[in-house]
């Protein structure tokens, strides 16, 4: 039995990343590939932070799913960690990538991060298809700033963390076409 919550959450969050496809494919490679300074990421680096930071969430859930029936059950510490993680994320507060997230690579092609997106979204849309309701309020994912989360909480941080760098890759896009005026 499929979760129409779960996958009305899905459903959003797959919409905002085929807008922001569409938005860079229209770039130019100079563009996707431009850096404020040398220290910071480029377009295609933050893009691709956030597909590789889904994707590991999604593996990690993956795997917590195939021992749901043992894991405990988030509550009000769990949702008060995460309600700060989402205050700072829609924040103008800048955070450094975890450090076993890999720097996100300098020449990385558009086409190849969606084509890894779209892979882990599928396992993603899956996860969510086959997910118990029962277990919805279980810890499946766990966030390095707000802890173990449930289901829901993961979908809303990988939302939050998405708008997050949106916002950064729009100030990029801004910073480059001051730049070349």
């Amino acid at each position: 039995m499929s979760n129409s919550v779960l996958l009305t959450k899905y459903h959003t969050l797959e919409n905002k990343r085929q807008q922001l496809f569409a938005d860079l494919a229209k770039k130019t490679i100079e563009e996707l590939k431009y850096k404020q300074t040398p220290n910071m990421w480029s377009i295609l680096q933050a893009t691709h932070h956030v597909m590789n930071a889904e994707k590991l969430a999604v593996e990690y859930m993956g795997k917590k799913i195939k021992g749901i029936n043992t894991s405990p059950k988030t509550g009000l510490k769990t949702n008060i960690r995460f309600f700060l993680l989402q205050i700072s994320l829609k924040s103008s507060l800048k955070f450094k990538a975890p450090k076993f997230l890999p720097d996100p690579p300098l020449n990385e092609t558009l086409e190849n991060i969606m084509s890894q997106w779209n892979i882990s979204r599928n396992a993603l849309r899956e996860i969510l298809e086959n997910f118990p309701q029962e277990h919805e309020n279980k810890e499946v994912f766990k966030n390095l700033v707000a802890g173990k989360l449930n289901i829901h909480q993961a979908l809303g941080w990988m939302d939050d963390h998405f708008s997050h760098h949106l916002l950064q890759i729009e100030r990029i896009s801004a910073s480059y076409k001051y730049n070349k005026k």
